[in-house]
């Protein structure tokens, strides 16, 4: 960190000018951080889903036999991805399955069968989320130290 001396009436604004210094760097860095975490997130989400899931679910239908699709548990794995957004020049992004949206959300948290019952939901986003968002805080926590100490 570099050594800055200053009078007391010029703290306000040396602080502002170090702060938008470290903010500029920081923000080039916030996308590939973003970027980082998601390819992590993905990775980790279909490792689960792979490991927690084996056979065939039918996905639509309303629970009348022949009328849903068949989904293999390896298909639902294949259709995770994450995608990169940019709102406003802030980095963000989402991780999910397009192909079949409400398919994780049912696999997740548990869902009513048709002839009475439940089936308990298995945790396999849970800990693929964990592990991004720990990723991301530290690919951002490194750059804001980098950014402070170029400052």
């Amino acid at each position: 960190m570099t050594d800055i001396s200053i009078e007391a009436d010029d703290f306000g604004r040396t602080l502002e000018e170090l702060l938008a210094r470290v903010n500029y760097r920081v923000g080039d860095e916030a996308g590939p951080a973003v970027e980082s975490a998601l390819k992590k997130g993905e990775k980790a989400w279909r490792k689960n889903a792979k490991d927690s899931f084996s056979g065939t679910y039918y996905v639509g239908g309303w629970g009348k036999p022949g009328r849903g699709r068949a989904v293999t548990a390896g298909a639902y794995a294949r259709s995770i991805r994450h995608h990169m957004l940019r709102r406003g020049g802030n980095p963000e992004g989402e991780i999910g399955s397009a192909k079949m949206p409400g398919l994780a959300h049912l696999l997740e948290k548990g869902h009513a069968k048709v002839g009475g019952g439940f089936v308990s939901g298995r945790l396999h986003i849970a800990p693929a989320a964990e592990e991004a968002f720990s990723d991301f805080e530290d690919e951002l926590d490194r750059a804001i130290e980098e950014a402070l100490n170029d400052a």
